[in-house]
């Protein structure tokens, strides 16, 4: 884990944009499950209602909160405890790292493609890493 002040640091100069942080790629957007042994199971074959599959981006982003009681707001704890978050994912990216990745908006970024990730395959995150 990063020392404290590292994590304050990146949390004081990326908190005015901190949606701004999400890569919108929509792999969050999917079912998910904690097992017995800790490990998170998302099933791709189960998307939220609202995501668009084609794009894969939320169709009522902006509204995300309200109209669907599945989303939840990502924090600064989710960013450096949380095991739903996936692969790659920016906001644990930057709290998780030693060494800050670049960063750019959401707008101007590239989005992530699929890795290849088949909609009805399962996939296992580990708790500790």
């Amino acid at each position: 884990m990063l020392p404290p002040w590292t994590i304050l640091a990146r949390y004081l100069k990326y908190r005015s944009s901190w949606e701004d942080l999400c890569d919108r790629c929509g792999r969050c957007c999917f079912m998910r499950e904690v097992d017995e042994d800790g490990d998170v199971i998302i099933d791709y074959a189960a998307p939220c209602a609202f995501l668009d599959a084609k794009t894969r981006q939320c169709t009522v982003y902006e509204r995300r909160f309200e109209t669907c009681n599945l989303c939840n707001r990502i924090t600064l704890r989710h960013a450096l405890f949380a095991n739903h978050l996936p692969e790659g994912c920016a906001y644990t990216r930057i709290f998780r790292d030693k060494n800050e990745p670049g960063f750019e908006s959401a707008e101007t970024a590239a989005r992530p493609q699929s890795n290849g990730e088949k909609a009805n395959t399962p996939k296992r995150y580990r708790k500790d890493g």
